[in-house]
């Protein structure tokens, strides 16, 4: 190969790596836009590892987000069900005032059906 393709391929692989730090520091750096919420009790649906998972948030008059209760029964019980069950996802939610939570490493799945689910509760406050 000549230096010519090989300082392409250099380059290329370069701007790769640079445009996956700049998403990843826009995400760590940029907080999720605020929620308009309407006070009321809402319920949300989303997919977790082992099946449906459900989030019922409370927004008290100010619009706060004051109470979160997760179920997700066919999570794994060591894994999804144990961050369900100790407040974990429940307590960024309400610390965040969003549905777009950090989540906890090695529950990927059970962290996409609360954020799903959360989601869809939330979305449903904002009308």
């Amino acid at each position: 190969m000549n230096k010519w393709k090989e300082n392409r391929v250099f380059v290329l692989l370069a701007a790769i790596v640079i445009a996956g730090i700049v998403i990843i520091a826009y995400k760590n750096i940029m907080p999720p836009i605020p929620l308009d919420l309407t006070p009321g009790v809402y319920t949300g649906t989303g997919e977790g590892y082992g099946g449906e998972i459900t989030v019922t948030a409370t927004v008290d008059e100010a619009g706060t987000i004051t109470d979160v209760v997760i179920t997700g029964d066919g999570e794994s019980a060591d894994i999804g069900k144990k961050y369900i069950d100790d407040g974990t996802f429940a307590g960024q939610i309400i610390e965040d005032q969003h549905y777009d939570i950090d989540g906890v490493s090695g529950a990927t799945y059970t962290t996409y059906g609360v954020r799903e689910a959360a989601e869809d509760a939330l979305t449903q406050a904002e009308q």
